[in-house]
């Protein structure tokens, strides 16, 4: 993980120096998702995503390709989910159904490329950089082979999306996927469901200061 962030910081350098203008704003916005899980044998798995609250700080800057910039940000992001999971859940052997709730928190450090159209319509993609801050998981009282298990610490995801400018607002809409990013819980001492998620985000943002 330190490795990781060595390169994103080494690469925010690279660029910065290329620099042509620079554009600094905050941003917040709603996203809503799905979390998709592995199959386990005589477990049935499924997810309820509610809305995630998420806001933080973002820079846009060009470099040497005309229209082309690059686009990081910091970003604080809340994800709540319950999980609904039905099978033999207790030591008597019957099965059950109990929900287990999970409330994470999550720096996510997203760095796109993309290009900007008669400064008003952007496109871009690239890489996001999640850390997990404070994973929260609550446990069902009635299901005692549920027990907690650890959330990857550091995912890479990959994000898409697209927005326009209105003055100084900036609108996006954005689509994230993080593949893989571990188990927050364990049935029956053994088993763990892999989380992959995918997020649909629309975000408002409001330029600062700043030349593009």
């Amino acid at each position: 993980m330190k490795n990781s962030f060595l390169s994103i910081l080494f690469l925010l350098s690279f660029f910065q120096i290329q620099a042509q203008s620079l554009e600094i704003g905050i941003k917040a916005g709603l996203n809503t998702g799905k979390s998709e899980f592995n199959d386990l044998s005589n477990y049935s798995l499924s997810n309820n995503e509610n809305t995630i609250l998420q806001a933080g700080v973002y820079s846009q800057f060009k470099i040497w390709l005309i229209g082309t910039y690059i686009q990081p940000e910091l970003l604080l992001t809340r994800r709540t989910n319950t999980t609904e999971i039905t099978g033999i859940l207790n030591n008597g052997g019957a099965q059950s159904t109990a929900s287990v709730k999970n409330n994470d928190l999550y720096l996510n450090v997203p760095i796109y490329i993309g290009k900007q159209f008669f400064k008003l319509i952007r496109v871009y993609a690239g890489p996001n950089f999640q850390l997990l801050l404070n994973p929260q998981t609550s446990l069902p009282d009635n299901a005692n082979l549920i027990s907690k298990n650890e959330l990857s610490k550091f995912v890479t995801g990959f994000a898409v999306g697209a927005g326009i400018n209105i003055l100084k607002f900036r609108v996006d809409i954005r689509y994230d996927y993080a593949g893989d990013i571990g188990s927050h819980i364990q049935i029956n001492q053994s088993l763990q469901p892999t989380l992959n998620k995918g997020m649909i985000s629309i975000q408002l943002g409001y330029k600062l200061f700043g030349t593009l």
